[in-house]
């Protein structure tokens, strides 16, 4: 090797680790938070700078076929098992929706909180891959914050456009990743999962109002990515991009586990959270009658 291919390869060392200095030190914390409240970011073990660099650009990774055969049936199995589950006071936390071809039949709309009821899913959510990479793109130790399945069954209803952060997450943390697994096929007929690629970035994070989804004004410009996956992918998302989904019009179920963690550094949040959450809108079994209730972000 020559002398110039030999100072070509230190200027390119030396570029590298100024790249990974600039850029991973302080983003990945969140837009919001002050520098001085910005965590150390740790060296990454599950991902490649690639992957590191694209999840900062556009604010989501795709990782195919991610989960084995073994772990997506077991996936699979386990929401037939949640979906069999008494729905009672005090059990699993369901919710409901009318089904879209006949608003007199109720399907049901999406489980939260199920770890607490269901070992099978509680492991498979806190699995080595699952905290390892949200870890690498959150940039330190992380704690689970919420977790739930959205069932979407046929004539299940899509989600307006909206960020995470807009119901008031950030109060707990400046910055959350959340992990969508798939289950099931996700094709353009049953509402897969649609991002805003680049858009968690804006200055000041917020891009609509809070407890309020975006409207067409809001979202004036934004280009949509839509994510078809099948059973075995997973896909990781920043809680300040913007996504949405459309209604399920095939006759296929599709069934999506989205599990968020933010940073330790922040506090253990989940229980502060749900209790927050069930007080505002409680499982539809837990409802006071003279109550109204509404979903909005």
């Amino acid at each position: 090797m020559g002398q110039s291919q030999i100072v070509g390869c230190i200027a390119g060392v030396i570029c590298l680790l100024i790249w990974w200095t600039s850029s991973h030190e302080c983003v990945v914390q969140g837009i919001n938070a002050p520098l001085n409240q910005q965590a150390k970011r740790e060296a990454p073990k599950y991902t490649t700078l690639a992957q590191l660099r694209d999840w900062n650009r556009e604010g989501f990774l795709v990782i195919k076929n991610a989960m084995g055969k073994e772990e997506v049936a077991n996936l699979q199995q386990y929401l037939d098992e949640m979906e069999r589950m008494p729905t009672v006071k005090g059990g699993i936390p369901k919710y409901f929706e009318n089904d879209s071809r006949n608003s007199s039949v109720k399907l049901l709309n999406r489980i939260e909180k199920f770890s607490d009821h269901h070992e099978g899913m509680k492991r498979l959510i806190n699995s080595n891959f699952v905290k390892g990479v949200s870890s690498d793109l959150l940039g330190g130790e992380i704690v689970l914050f919420k977790e739930k399945v959205n069932y979407k069954l046929p004539g299940g209803g899509g989600f307006d456009p909206h960020q995470d952060m807009q119901p008031g997450w950030s109060k707990y943390a400046p910055q959350m990743v959340s992990v969508l697994l798939v289950a099931d096929h996700n094709g353009v007929d049953n509402g897969p999962l649609e991002i805003a690629p680049g858009s968690h970035a804006r200055p000041g994070g917020l891009i609509g109002r809070m407890h309020e989804p975006l409207n067409d004004t809001e979202i004036a410009g934004l280009k949509w990515q839509v994510l078809t996956a099948e059973p075995g992918d997973v896909v990781f998302f920043d809680a300040w991009a913007p996504h949405r989904s459309a209604p399920n019009t095939s006759p296929q179920k599709r069934r999506n586990t989205y599990v968020t963690f933010n940073l330790k550094a922040y506090g253990d949040h989940r229980e502060a959270y749900y209790k927050d959450k069930f007080a505002h809108l409680p499982p539809d079994v837990e409802r006071d009658p003279n109550q109204d209730y509404r979903y909005r972000v």
